[in-house]
C-alpha cells in the first residue's frame, strides 16, 4: 500500500494538481491511490516523480513502515 492518498491530502493537492506536478497521467493516479493489494506496479520513473511531488524520497512514499 502507498501513501500518495495521504501524502495529496497532507498537502492539500488534488490528483489534477498533483498530476500536473509530477507528470503522470490523472487516472494512473487515481488507480494507484486506490491500489490497496498493491497490484499496479509503477516505474522507477513515475514513483521518483511522485515522490519529488511531494518532496519525499521513494520509500516514504511506496514503501511505508507497517
Amino acid at each position: 500500500m502507498n501513501k500518495i492518498r495521504y501524502f495529496r491530502g497532507k498537502e492539500g493537492l488534488t490528483l489534477v494538481e498533483l498530476s500536473e506536478k509530477a507528470k503522470v497521467a490523472v487516472g494512473y493516479l487515481s488507480a494507484l491511490e486506490r491500489d490497496e493489494d498493491g497490484v499496479i506496479n509503477p516505474t522507477k520513473n513515475t514513483m521518483e516523480r511522485i515522490a519529488e511531488a511531494f518532496n519525499k524520497t521513494v520509500p516514504e512514499v511506496f514503501y511505508p513502515k507497517k
